[in-house]
C-alpha cells in the first residue's frame, strides 16, 4: 500500500538500485532472520526458517548501509523481504544421467522447496535426471526425474 509522504530536497536522498531476475531460486540460511513487510521495516512478517527455498524477482540496494534485500515469493504469495546474507542461491546444473534409489521410503517432491511430495521411493529403482539443484544448506535435489520401465535396446 502506498501513501503519499511529501516533498524532499534532492541532496537529502539516492536512487535506490533494483536488480530484477527472472526466477532466481535462493535458499534461507538460517532461523533467526526477521522476514520485513517492506523497505523501511514497518511490519514483521516472521521469522525465516533455515532450509526454506523461495523465488527472487527483485534485489533493492541500500547505500546507507551497504545491504541488499531480497523479495522472497513462492508462487504468487509475498513472504517479505529479507537481507541478502540470509540466503544462498540454488545452483542448477544440468547432469543427463541415469541414478537408481538406495533407499526405500524417502519422500519424492514435486517443487524444489520441498512442500508438494508426490511419492516415495522404491529402492532400485532406475530414473533419468535431466537437471540436480544443489541447495547451499548439503541438500542436492533431481529433478525432472524420468521414470524407466524398460531398458532402451539399440
Amino acid at each position: 500500500m502506498s501513501e503519499w509522504v511529501g516533498y524532499v530536497k534532492e541532496n537529502v536522498f539516492e536512487y535506490t538500485p533494483i536488480e530484477t531476475f527472472d526466477k532466481k531460486q535462493v535458499i534461507l540460511t538460517n532461523s533467526t532472520t526477521t522476514l520485513w513487510k517492506d523497505l523501511n521495516y514497518q511490519g514483521k512478517l516472521g521469522m525465516s526458517v533455515a532450509g526454506n527455498a523461495y523465488t527472487v524477482n527483485r534485489v533493492f540496494y541500500n547505500s546507507t548501509n551497504n545491504a541488499s534485500y531480497y523479495e522472497l515469493y513462492r508462487g504468487n504469495t509475498f513472504y517479505g523481504y529479507v537481507n541478502s546474507g540470509a540466503v544462498k542461491d540454488i545452483v542448477s546444473e544440468s547432469i543427463k544421467k541415469y541414478v537408481t534409489v538406495t533407499e526405500d521410503n524417502q519422500e519424492i517432491f514435486g517443487n524444489y522447496e520441498q512442500t508438494n511430495i508426490r511419492g516415495k521411493t522404491e529402492r532400485g529403482r532406475i530414473y533419468y535426471s535431466n537437471v540436480s539443484y544443489d541447495l547451499g544448506n548439503g541438500t542436492i535435489l533431481h529433478l525432472s526425474l524420468i521414470h524407466i520401465s524398460e531398458p532402451t535396446r539399440p
